[in-house]
């Protein structure tokens, strides 16, 4: 209850002897005042409690009617340098946005929605989300300015970092995959995303694998075991490194090297799994020659131990053969006729001959492990070399064998390396005599298939007999006819590439 009392009338000494009273009820307006200020506190307790910055501006003359205390916790600034000069605001913001618009004019008359920069006076710099509300009054003027700003810096640093990861992802070189967690059992985690490598590597658009699984890749020659380890590592959501077949969209198979990382989310639940797939194909086809190369190599020094084995033997047999001889001639020449002393000299000479082709077969594998084996082709006349090869190795052999040369009816000059070519055939003539029966006949026949000239070789009527190996020539000399077969294109470690030497052919 308001009372109200007004003196009506006064006495000589100005004393008031009637007075109006009235009163009124204003228990509504205490109730609305109660409110008003409960209003004020919930609003002042909101205010200066959160983290935002909440301002109320006069767009009369843009005074700074109130703003809250996160004001000096992200601005580093007082309020009262606010409250004393407005333009403390304007002055804070980097100077490169400030200069983006007109503050004053353009934004803040109005509802807005802004982000910029502003520099703390430390030198540190924010970044700021500001939007504004204006207010108006019963006449529908706007009598108030207010705000909210917040300081977004780690949601710019956030948005930075996963910007620069997201275009990581893009342009990375390597295959990348993201799939659901689950299940790991049929049909398999669907695919969500993939980046442009890995177009580039299976030939597959996101288009027609997203949805599906990456088990499309797997082929009939994709190895079982690494799938089923690959499969008990996701069941335990654990990583991995495997290394894999895979098929392109054309079925062509490619190699790779997965790394498959589980992801997990804000509480800590695997939610999907990160593939990064490498291209290793050309490694593994690297891999695969240098294995090939290291048992050639491993082969080739077990055959060259075999061949000192075997030189060092057949240059103490032809030493002995020297020795006997020479001394035979020393104690007993006086005694012999003509054709005995003869006979033991040529003896000598055939004996030095065949230490010479040992001696020629050792230089021989010293240039062609140096790569210095060069093939010279010269044009020679092949009926006059092989029957002068003949001569040669017939002289040396003596009666035991019976070497035949039978050239074709016409067989023009060719180019060809006479040095190769007398070390292959002397080679194999040598170790046709030696491992077939004496007695018998080997037969060379040289004849031309158009433009290339064959060497054919052929041991008695029917060959090489049945308990002997054609394979166990290829071990007298082996590593220089290695070394020559490699020289003229021939891959010997084919299955089909043990030569036969009942009809040997060389082109």
């Amino acid at each position: 209850m308001r009372v109200n009392a007004q003196p009506l009338a006064y006495t000589k000494e100005a004393l008031p002897y009637a007075v109006v009273q009235s009163f009124s009820d204003i228990t509504e307006r205490k109730s609305t005042e109660a409110k008003l200020r409960e209003s004020e506190e919930r609003f002042r307790n909101l205010t200066e409690n959160i983290e935002e910055v909440f301002w109320i501006l006069d767009p009369e003359d843009w005074r700074v009617i109130y703003v809250s205390p996160a004001f000096e916790t992200v601005w580093g600034i007082s309020r009262e340098s606010l409250y004393h000069d407005r333009r403390v605001w304007i002055d804070s913001i980097h100077p490169v946005d400030r200069a983006s618009k007109d503050w004053y004019n353009t934004c803040l008359p109005t509802r807005y929605d802004q982000q910029y920069r502003i520099v703390r006076p430390d030198g540190t710099i924010r970044w700021i989300r500001d939007r504004s509300f204006p207010v108006y009054n019963q006449s529908g003027r706007i009598y108030r300015l207010t705000g909210i700003a917040e300081d977004i810096t780690q949601q710019k640093l956030q948005d930075s970092r996963l910007r620069l990861l997201e275009s990581v992802v893009v342009n990375a070189n390597d295959s990348i995959v993201v799939t659901e967690g689950s299940p790991i059992d049929q049909p398999g985690p669907r695919i969500v995303y993939v980046n442009d490598a890995f177009t580039r590597l299976t030939g597959y658009t996101p288009a027609e694998v997203l949805g599906k699984t990456p088990r499309i890749l797997q082929g009939e020659n994709t190895d079982r075991a690494t799938l089923n380890k690959l499969r008990t590592t996701l069941q335990t959501w654990q990583p991995l490194v495997v290394e894999l077949l895979n098929y392109r969209k054309d079925h062509s198979e490619f190699w790779i090297e997965l790394s498959v990382v589980p992801v997990s989310d804000e509480a800590g639940s695997y939610t999907h799994w990160v593939a990064i797939q490498r291209d290793i194909t050309q490694r593994k086809r690297f891999e695969d020659e240098l294995m090939k190369t290291l048992v050639t190599e491993r082969e080739l020094n077990e055959l060259k131990s075999r061949f000192v084995t075997m030189t060092s033997h057949e240059f103490r047999t032809p030493l002995s053969i020297i020795l006997s001889a020479a001394e035979l001639l020393e104690h007993y020449r006086h005694t012999w006729t003509t054709e005995e002393t003869l006979e033991q000299l040529h003896l000598i000479q055939s004996t030095v001959q065949h230490m010479t082709r040992l001696l020629e077969d050792i230089l021989f594998i010293g240039q062609t492990e140096a790569a210095k084996l060069e093939p010279n082709p010269i044009l020679i006349n092949s009926t006059e070399f092989c029957q002068k090869l003949i001569a040669e190795l017939q002289l040396g052999i003596g009666k035991h064998h019976d070497l035949k040369y039978q050239p074709s009816h016409s067989i023009p000059p060719v180019h060809l390396d006479a040095k190769l070519l007398r070390q292959i055939l002397n080679n194999l003539l040598s170790n046709a005599t030696k491992y077939s029966p004496q007695g018998s006949s080997i037969e060379l026949r040289v004849s031309t298939d158009g433009d290339r000239s064959c060497f054919k070789f052929k041991i008695g009527a029917l060959g090489f007999p049945p308990k002997i190996n054609p394979t166990c020539l290829s071990f007298s000399n082996a590593p220089a006819m290695l070394g020559l077969f490699q020289a003229m294109g021939w891959d010997w470690r084919s299955p089909n590439a043990v030569p036969n030497f009942t009809r040997a052919r060389f082109i």
